[in-house]
């Protein structure tokens, strides 16, 4: 499915949507340009979860884990300077997914699971301020 957010509000709106499809073992994939808006929407999923930290990219670090109000931790990755080394500890948290949320932007870099949600963002060829978002396996 394919749909366009004019702004940030949007954006935020198309996150809370996405929240009411994920739960523990879900894994789900963003791919993006820089600026997209992928760590805008990951901070929204976060919020819904009942994340209280501040949720900052983990660009540097790899991954990020953080506790929710459900019966798992949210762990979000930043696969964008992957290592060999991180590489291993991504496939772990993967493999181990039923116990988290998995949250990986720059999926496109990752091997995934095969039931993953990928999301898409894009700018719009039109409008840069706007952005045109595909998705697939979101209920």
């Amino acid at each position: 499915m394919e749909i366009i957010l004019k702004n940030i509000n949007q954006s935020l709106k198309f996150a809370n949507k996405i929240t009411k499809s994920i739960k523990p073992g879900v894994v789900v994939g963003f791919i993006g340009e820089l600026g997209t808006g992928k760590t805008t929407i990951i901070k929204q999923i976060a919020k819904n979860l009942g994340v209280e930290e501040n949720v900052t990219s983990p660009t540097f670090v790899i991954y990020k884990k953080y506790r929710t109000k459900l019966i798992c931790d949210l762990v979000h990755i930043d696969a964008y300077r992957m290592t060999n080394n991180s590489d291993i500890v991504i496939k772990e948290i993967i493999e181990n997914k039923d116990k988290n949320i998995v949250l990986i932007e720059w999926a496109d870099r990752v091997k995934m699971p095969k039931k993953s949600i990928y999301i898409n963002i894009q700018y719009d060829e039109n409008n840069k301020n706007m952005r045109k978002i595909n998705y697939e396996n979101i209920n």
